[in-house]
């Protein structure tokens, strides 16, 4: 599936909530910034959100590789 995380603009706070979710919002998750793997935060801080495509494993989001930009 791909879904988009999205990133507060500004906060210096290590456990401010990224908002991750699937189109339809399906999937909805919150999850700590310091617990997003590197790549998933590096390319969303660029604009406040990237899709990537995931897939949930024993309760826990999976994050591969970077998705094109969505309408949604």
């Amino acid at each position: 599936m791909i879904v988009k995380v999205q990133v507060p603009l500004a906060s210096n706070d290590p456990f401010a909530p990224a908002l991750v979710y699937a189109e339809g919002r399906t999937h909805m998750r919150t999850i700590h910034l310091d617990d997003l793997p590197r790549k998933v935060l590096d390319a969303a801080s660029q604009n406040g959100k990237a899709f990537f495509y995931a897939q949930m494993a024993g309760g826990r989001m999976r994050f591969h590789n970077r998705a094109p930009e969505q309408s949604w």
